[in-house]
């Protein structure tokens, strides 16, 4: 009886040291590898975690809004702050933003272990924006490109083929969208796809119909997007809308209906020949158009990028109620 009981306790001290975790009310936990690319150390940056049905344990019965998500660093107990884009219950995918802190950057040309916990029903809501995207005002971002696009995903795809190298582009944040010019900014005056992706507050009592609009000179035509719907796109089209709200066929606009919360609104467009300029605007239920600007609204933005950093998700484990654990690797 001594022997099995000598035994036993070796098993539960193996199990402690291989597996030490948070509390079993997170019942499951997977490790996710952070590769940085860039060569350089980045510090409150902002890496996107793209979630689907193999990401987590299989046994995982996914929650309708992913409150019951945590993200831990690789000590397994300092949290990381994170934001849910989108989390889709019957599709189980999501797309969730997590921010490595100044205090903890994630280091050049090194790999960085973080554990996601989840499973945990009485979990409340963490995720929060103004936390994850810390950085003051409103992402401009242009490249050098210099193909037609004929839909957002086109574009997506010749903006992200292309790079920063070229200085006559690039990516900065300003305070007011209007008459943004790359001209201005960096240089060049054609050739390019201008690109600004924001996050946006919609506070106490401003749920409802919203409104958005841009007028600018896009040659090769572009598109308004917030919480990845589109409003209004125009590809093939020179845009050109002479600053005049009262050009409709040369404008962008759209309206959405828009819970409390913060939401993500996307302007692109391209341009061949020569830069116009981009103004945007919003309205609120029962306001006036107002410039989109950090004077007007709440504006997160998330940091400029770097060579991205790889994502791989890794292995599985389960906390049971009678404290083991069980350990499985993704397929």
């Amino acid at each position: 009886m001594l022997r099995i009981c000598f035994v036993l306790c070796l098993v539960i001290l193996f199990s402690a040291s291989t597996h030490a975790r948070q509390s079993c009310d997170w019942p499951f936990r997977t490790s996710v590898n952070i590769k940085e690319n860039s060569g350089s150390n980045l510090s409150d940056y902002q890496v996107k975690l793209n979630i689907n049905s193999s990401s987590f344990d299989s046994r995982y019965n996914w929650s309708s809004e992913g409150i019951d998500l945590r993200i831990f660093d690789s000590n397994d107990t300092s949290p990381l702050e994170f934001w849910i884009e989108n989390w889709n219950q019957a599709a189980k995918t999501a797309t969730v933003w997590v921010r490595f802190p100044a205090s903890a950057p994630l280091i050049a040309n090194a790999n960085r272990n973080i554990f996601l916990y989840y499973g945990n029903t009485a979990a409340t809501a963490l995720a929060n924006v103004p936390f994850t995207f810390v950085e003051p005002g409103i992402k401009f971002h242009t490249r050098n490109v210099t193909s037609n696009p004929n839909s957002f995903a086109n574009a997506q795809t010749l903006f992200e083929n292309s790079n920063d190298n070229n200085g006559n582009y690039g990516c900065t944040f300003i305070t007011n969208f209007t008459g943004i010019t790359n001209g201005a900014l960096f240089g060049a005056k054609n050739n390019f796809i201008a690109y600004s992706e924001t996050y946006f507050e919609v506070a106490a009592g401003e749920a409802g119909t919203w409104e958005f609009r841009y007028g600018a000179d896009f040659g090769w035509g572009g598109g308004l997007y917030v919480n990845n719907t589109s409003l209004e796109e125009q590809w093939n089209d020179d845009l050109w809308w002479a600053n005049n709200w009262n050009n409709p066929d040369e404008i962008l606009q759209g309206s959405i209906s828009l819970p409390v919360g913060y939401h993500k609104l996307e302007v692109i467009g391209g341009e061949p020949g020569n830069d116009g300029g981009i103004t945007v605007q919003f309205r609120k239920p029962g306001g006036n158009w107002t410039t989109f600007s950090t004077g007007n609204i709440d504006i997160r933005s998330r940091a400029c990028p770097v060579i991205l950093p790889t994502v791989t998700f890794g292995a599985h484990d389960v906390c049971g109620i009678d404290l083991e654990q069980l350990t499985t690797t993704p397929a």
